[in-house]
């Protein structure tokens, strides 16, 4: 935790603790918005719904993405279906569980964000 004279500032998830620029958690969270772990997952966002996400961030900090940014932000979102995929197949080859969500994403939104 960290804490002012005043109040608590912060709660630290030391599991996820990272340093990163804003257009990549902002890339990273607009493919994971949706997501809550249950059973029936709603669809990831596409590619339009990350490119929006992208652009509220951008509104809220008051400060535009450089083109740099953006594609750092749509690369990030990439990074983390891709990921998703990996843990989709791994878990597969050793249990009963079988979803394709990423897998089916990267398919067909991956290189609408990368183009």
């Amino acid at each position: 935790m960290r804490l002012t004279p005043a109040a608590l500032v912060a709660v630290y998830d030391w599991d996820s603790i990272g340093v990163a620029s804003e257009a990549m958690v902002a890339g990273h969270a607009a493919t994971t918005w949706r997501t809550t772990g249950e059973t029936a997952m709603a669809p990831a966002p596409d590619a339009g719904e990350v490119e929006r996400f992208i652009a509220s961030v951008a509104r809220a900090r008051g400060t535009p993405f450089s083109a740099l940014e953006w594609d750092v932000a749509r690369a990030a979102a990439v990074s983390v279906m891709t990921y998703s995929a990996r843990c989709e197949h791994a878990l597969e080859q050793r249990t009963p569980w079988r979803r394709t969500r990423s897998r089916d994403w990267l398919r067909t939104q991956a290189g609408l964000l990368l183009a």
